[in-house]
């Protein structure tokens, strides 16, 4: 016959059997998720991931809430509480639940040093990595506006930091403009969002500074401050950010790579409250400046006006003088143009009588010089002594007359009073 057993003998046996093997407490590490706490207990789950973040194993752990605070205590000397991704170094042992069919871990005590290292080295990692595609450097190389008033602020709404910041920023009297986006700033859930406001302030073309700040407490939990979206979210930021996290250990990354750290949410808004103040006393000394230069000029050119009025005055005399003698001039000038126009004007007319006078004789006597000229001219024309019996011998080639020696062979025109007799010199005699 086969045996059959019911349920709670199997869950008995498997009870035994898991008490018998794993009866003593054993350490364990992993990383914590679906933290819960509930009136007497606290519950989370441990589990294995791979790099690129899938769950491969997990185990259910469970503790009384005494417990739990003890391990507040123990992980808050190291500066963060028991929170969802925290990585943690556990002594439990492994129990059964019968009623419930469950197996999972009692927990006995926590490793916070094993935390502490392996935050120390995600932190570390981190720093390396960015410093190497340098985007460390990028939001500090960021200009700072001259006057920073249209503010950006990411926290908390509500919180102690929130309420620190604004109270010191309206006790300054400045015109600041605030834009909070309220998002969690501890938690699996603040790293996402604190990334998401940062964008939507970053695109805003009215925005001057984001401001990034959380209110301190017991509990210091700065581990969504080394989370690397939150690190690299304000590295890509467009508009410098100024964080006032607060830290009692080491910086968190996230005050390493913004434009600007302080240590508190007063210090913060005193920081931004400081830069405008700056700015408005060096714009006041530049009015000054402008103002005490302006008088400088005024001065000047009124101590000029008054030397150049000065002058006016004698120049005016000077001119009343000068115009007298001017005067004098003009009447000295007038009546010496008048006797000189009269002196040349007879002179004008004496010459143009006695051109009336000679001019007929001077012409008479250039005519006949001139008809001797022409007498002479046709006594020597060419034709006129052709006709007389002289001859007159040109070369054959361009008309020239013969003045040498001629080499044999030209030919020659030579016209007499008879007609043209053509010629070809065979020897010229040298005399």
């Amino acid at each position: 016959m086969v045996t059959t057993f019911t349920v709670l003998q199997v869950a008995e046996h498997i009870e035994r059997q898991v008490t018998d093997v794993w009866d003593r407490q054993f350490w364990v590490r992993g990383e914590v998720s679906g933290l819960k706490r509930q009136g007497k207990g606290v519950w989370f789950d441990l589990v294995h991931t791979t790099e690129d973040g899938q769950v491969v194993a997990q185990l259910n752990v469970s503790m009384p809430a005494s417990k739990g605070r003890l391990v507040d205590r123990r992980l808050a000397a190291v500066g963060q509480p028991l929170d969802d991704g925290l990585e943690i170094r556990i002594k439990a042992n492994l129990q059964f639940w019968v009623r419930g069919g469950r197996l999972s871990l009692s927990l006995a005590d926590i490793d916070p040093s094993h935390t502490a290292g392996a935050l120390a080295l995600a932190r570390r990692d981190l720093l390396a990595a960015m410093q190497a595609d340098g985007s460390i450097e990028r939001n500090r190389r960021l200009p700072t506006p001259r006057v920073p008033l249209s503010l950006g602020l990411v926290t908390s709404g509500g919180s102690q930091a929130f309420h620190d910041l604004v109270e010191e920023l309206r006790a300054s009297g400045l015109p600041f403009r605030l834009h909070m986006i309220s998002t969690r700033v501890q938690g699996p859930d603040a790293p996402p969002q604190i990334v998401a406001a940062l964008r939507t302030l970053a695109v805003r073309p009215d925005i001057d500074l984001v401001l990034l700040t959380r209110g301190g407490g017991a509990e210091i939990d700065l581990m969504t401050f080394d989370h690397a979206d939150v690190a690299r979210g304000i590295a890509d930021c467009r508009v410098p950010v100024w964080t006032g996290i607060g830290h009692h250990l080491d910086q968190p990354v996230a005050e390493l790579v913004a434009a600007r750290a302080h240590k508190t949410p007063t210090a913060l808004a005193q920081g931004v409250v400081a830069t405008v103040r700056e700015a408005a006393d060096d714009t006041e000394q530049v009015w000054a400046d402008v103002r005490d230069r302006a008088r400088r000029r005024l001065d000047r050119a009124d101590r000029a006006l008054s030397t150049a009025a000065r002058r006016t005055a004698a120049a005016r005399t000077a001119l009343r003088g000068a115009h007298g003698r001017v005067d004098a001039h003009q009447r000295r000038l007038q009546q010496a143009a008048t006797r000189v126009t009269n002196q040349r004007l007879g002179a004008l007319q004496d010459r143009a009588d006695r051109l009336q006078r000679d001019a007929p004789r001077s012409l008479q006597h250039r005519a006949d010089r001139l008809s001797r000229a022409e007498r002479l001219v046709a006594l020597a024309d060419p034709d006129r002594l052709i006709e007389r019996g002289w001859t007159v011998t040109t070369r054959a080639d361009d008309g020239g007359l013969v003045t040498g020696p001629l080499p044999a062979g030209t030919v020659l025109h030579t016209r007499t009073r008879e007609g043209t007799i053509t010629s070809e010199v065979i020897h010229t005699d040298d005399r």
